[in-house]
């Protein structure tokens, strides 16, 4: 043999030997990708080379029915071809249509064996107790054992701990509630109103086992039990954080039962907010050490309560930021310096008085130097500008739903953001502005909208609203507020001309919500009729539907994370009375 034809076998033989090594160990991603560029009669002839080329090319050949022609193949036939699918090619060809789902479910299960609810993880069906309320999260306990074990140390179980009732049963599961806390930080509320037999029996001790580990306390009871009350508040509490008390009384005339000045057996712990419904703080006092850390007092009285102003809180309270008062009639003529400078330290003030008694707190208290100061209408004009001189030119004003039966006027400094707040009654908006001896002076003055800056709105508000604000057309800039919790929301549809309109804002308030384009685009174009506005600005706000329309009407439109300038207030005025 010439040495040219031994070379030519020589090379026959490497190469067959080395191609047979190498497709062998292609993998499946790449035959499949391959596979993928062969016509259906290609396929077929592929899927005869081997097991594994065979498994490969019917897998494609599933995922192509009508080429194949085998939507009309049997059913013993369909399951031969269904064999030789992998997973995840038998996942596709389940969702090819119902036939062939049903099929491919037998298979799966067939492979995968029995599958048990039991045989969920541990931390699946922790995940799933996290979605729970307490009440289901108690019966889903009671499944079985491991249920039970996993569902009495979620904490759902024993975090946030409520009772609403002083019965047996109520009893027993909140020792066991407590038990289980093991020392961990919980959150206790206790609201029962009445008499009743177990409260003074087993109640009052089981408060008293919760003292070293409580977070958050919240006590309501009879004013008739508020001895015992007061032996468990002088257990110490190392870890509270927010306190709050209220002693139901009959009458409600006047608060009879004072704060005890070593409550929490003069322990500085972690207190930090203290909210007092129809308690005294008692009078004289030098010092409560408990509440020497706390920067939020809430102090609720009657309406019918008359009382001087709490100079000496200050002095127990000497980090003191955030005051509420409400109360019925506020003596404010012979406020000490200790009250004066410490008025002056606040940063928020929330009244709510008496409407004999505000004017008097507008003309004497010192709030001029307070950031925010929220106040219930004033009962004349005077009062009103007295009340808003702090806040200079120029203005923003929002409009602001706090709950469905109040709304804030909330008028800002743009440059130091000071705030002054109106709370305001829904229910004193429902008639025609012409006949409406209530309105607030602001919606009244037709002077004060050319220092606006922007006025807000909430979407709730605005058919309530909008009759009102015919004298704010002239400024250029509106924010609309989405007060929602959903994740989508449609525009106001009342007409409220807009004509000096240029910038509109959507803005929602606290997560992202959805609005469509055609739904912006009618609301500038037929709500506001505004064919001024331009710009439009979306904080925390994304467009479903056809975008083009609002790129079209628009000649800018900006995104946004986050809402507008400052946050009007926090929302902590409303605490149950």
């Amino acid at each position: 043999m010439s040495a040219m034809s031994s070379l030519q076998v020589y090379t026959r033989m490497s190469l067959g030997g080395f191609l047979q090594r190498h497709i062998h160990n292609l993998s499946p991603e790449t035959i499949r990708r391959t596979f993928t560029h062969l016509s259906l009669r290609d396929l077929r002839h592929t899927a005869q080379v081997c097991a594994r080329w065979r498994e490969l090319a019917f897998g494609l050949i599933a995922l192509r029915p009508k080429e194949a022609g085998i939507y009309k193949l049997p059913w013993n036939v369909l399951r031969r071809v269904f064999e030789l699918l992998d997973p995840l090619n038998l996942g596709s060809a389940a969702r090819v249509r119902v036939r062939w789902r049903t099929i491919a479910l037998s298979f799966f299960s067939y492979r995968m064996g029995r599958r048990h609810i039991h045989d969920l993880a541990a931390e699946t069906i922790k995940y799933a107790f996290a979605f729970l309320e307490f009440d289901d999260l108690r019966y889903a306990a009671q499944v079985c054992v491991r249920w039970r074990d996993l569902g009495i140390e979620h904490p759902g179980f024993w975090r946030d701990i409520e009772l609403r009732s002083a019965s047996h049963g109520a009893l027993e599961l909140l020792a066991a509630r407590h038990g289980q806390c093991a020392g961990r930080l919980c959150n206790l509320t206790v609201d029962i109103e009445g008499q009743q037999r177990l409260i003074e029996r087993t109640l009052i001790p089981l408060m008293a086992a919760f003292m070293p580990s409580v977070k958050t306390l919240t006590v309501r009871l009879d004013a008739l039990y508020q001895l015992p009350v007061w032996d468990v508040l002088n257990h110490p509490a190392p870890h509270l954080v927010t306190f709050s008390l209220k002693l139901y009384s009959p009458d409600r005339l006047m608060p009879k039962n004072p704060v005890r000045t070593h409550i929490f057996e003069d322990h500085i712990g972690c207190l930090q907010e203290v909210h007092l419904i129809d308690v005294m703080l008692p009078f004289p006092i030098d010092a409560i050490p408990a509440f020497h850390d706390i920067w939020n007092m809430s102090i609720m009285h009657a309406q019918g309560m008359y009382e001087p102003f709490p100079d000496f809180l200050f002095e127990c309270c000497p980090r003191l930021k955030w005051l509420t008062l409400h109360s019925g009639t506020l003596d404010c003529s012979s406020i000490t310096n200790t009250g004066r400078q410490g008025i002056s330290r606040l940063e928020i003030l929330d009244v709510d008085l008496h409407p004999d008694s505000l004017a008097d707190f507008v003309a004497n208290a010192p709030i001029a130097d307070v950031p925010v100061v929220v106040l219930t209408t004033p009962p004349d004009d005077n009062a009103a500008y007295d009340f808003l001189k702090p806040v200079t030119a120029p203005f923003n004003v929002g409009f602001v739903q706090k709950s469905s039966n109040e709304f804030w006027i909330v008028v800002e400094a743009d440059w130091n953001g000071y705030r002054r707040v109106f709370a305001e009654y829904p229910s004193d908006y429902t008639v025609p502005p012409e006949h409406n001896y209530k309105t607030n002076i602001l919606l009244e003055n037709d002077a004060f909208p050319d220092q606006v800056n922007f006025i807000k709105i909430s979407h709730t508000l605005w058919d309530l609203l909008t009759p009102y604000l015919t004298l704010y057309t002239t400024v250029r800039r509106l924010i609309v507020r989405l007060d929602t919790e959903r994740t989508t929301c449609a525009l106001p549809t009342r007409i409220f001309p807009y004509a000096g309109l240029q910038t509109l804002v959507i803005e929602a308030e606290a997560h992202h919500i959805y609005v469509d384009s055609a739904d912006v685009v009618d609301f500038i174009d037929n709500v506001l009729q505004a064919p001024g506005c331009r710009a439009l600005e979306l904080h925390r706000v994304f467009l479903e539907g056809n975008r083009g329309l609002v790129t079209q009407r628009f000649d800018s439109v900006a995104y946004a994370d986050r809402g507008h300038c400052r946050e009007i207030i926090r929302n902590k005025r409303s605490i149950a009375t």
